[in-house]
């Protein structure tokens, strides 16, 4: 990410809340977030299932509707685009959804899946060179483009992944939001697949929002890496600052029960969290994490903590946050392999 890079997306004070079931109470799935991503950065957010984090996805791709806040594109008000406006706004912001099995059509070929969005957003290709347009960016993601008419039983779970990609960037989107897109995919593919989107990112200058429950991933792949924790982004930072030194407890658990985080020399010690996680429908009062929290005091239930500045770029909603004594001989240094 470029240090002159501009703000493009503002996410001020958003909330989604769904009904309970019956005469449950509401579900708010995202809580009061707010943050900002910069032009061809990538932003990870983190967090166990159940954090909000693919609500929040969806809330910037337009997919779902805001109960409540703003986000704004390049200073666009994304909760007042509606028709043409929206149709355009699908031309710059694209998801990548998780599941390269349900994410694609079984009835439709390859080609088809990726032409699909020439179809939606109608443009002056012909139907021949709307097939070499497929082809080519079937190449970019290192398909064959003897594929084009393959369905997608026929290919592997990798390949039905670049199948996916190359729709997202099929209309040269701006933004892409990446939704735990390697979860499924074995190890080695996963490194491929990351690879592949890295590239991409680098050669069509795209701004990434990254989701997933793999720190170790979010660690490769991310710029900044926002924590969420019941419809709360806990903690932001920059990943180095993150990794290196995490000021909120459940940031520094998070960390600590990943193997490949921690250095190579330290005693085994883990901070493991306790219990479940509570239902976002009974969210606990004040600091949601407190009854899970091995700092927590009274405080914690009695008085949200607001998000504050740590230092380093580091942003955390904590009373008592983790000191560089309680980090340090837990977690791996930052910038390790």
């Amino acid at each position: 990410m470029s240090a002159s890079a501009s703000r493009l997306i503002e996410v001020r004070n958003l909330v989604k809340q769904f009904p309970g079931r019956g005469q449950g109470r509401a579900v708010r799935a995202v809580d009061d977030v707010s943050f900002e991503v910069m032009s061809g950065e990538t932003l990870g957010v983190i967090g166990e299932t159940g954090a909000g984090k693919t609500t929040l996805a969806r809330l910037i791709g337009r997919l779902l509707d805001p109960s409540s806040g703003e986000i704004r594109l390049g200073g666009r008000d994304l909760g007042a685009v509606t028709g043409a406006e929206l149709r355009q706004l699908r031309t710059e912001v694209q998801m990548l959804f998780g599941d390269p099995y349900a994410s694609l059509n079984p009835h439709r070929t390859a080609g088809a899946i990726i032409g699909e969005a020439f179809e939606i957003h109608p443009s002056a290709l012909t139907g021949a060179d709307q097939r070499r347009r497929v082809q080519d960016l079937m190449r970019r993601v290192g398909l064959d483009r003897g594929h084009h008419d393959r369905y997608p039983h026929e290919f592997s779970a990798g390949e039905r992944q670049r199948i996916g990609i190359a729709r997202a960037i099929a209309l040269g989107p701006k933004v892409l939001i990446a939704d735990e897109p390697v979860a499924s995919l074995d190890l080695s593919i996963q490194a491929q697949v990351l690879s592949l989107l890295r590239g991409l990112q680098r050669e069509l200058g795209l701004t990434l929002i990254f989701i997933t429950r793999d720190l170790a991933v979010a660690r490769h792949m991310c710029d900044r890496v926002a924590v969420m924790y019941l419809g709360k982004i806990v903690e932001l930072a920059p990943a180095d600052a993150l990794y290196g030194f995490p000021r909120h407890p459940y940031t520094g658990a998070l960390i600590s029960a990943v193997p490949a985080l921690r250095s190579p020399g330290d005693d085994g010690k883990r901070e493991l969290l306790t219990g479940e996680v509570p239902s976002a429908a009974d969210a606990p009062s004040a600091c949601r994490f407190h009854t899970r929290c091995p700092k927590a005091q009274y405080e914690c239930s009695q008085r949200e903590p607001p998000p504050a500045d740590k230092g380093g770029g580091t942003v955390a909603a904590c009373h008592y946050p983790l000191t560089r004594e309680e980090a340090d001989g837990r977690l791996s240094p930052a910038g390790a392999a």
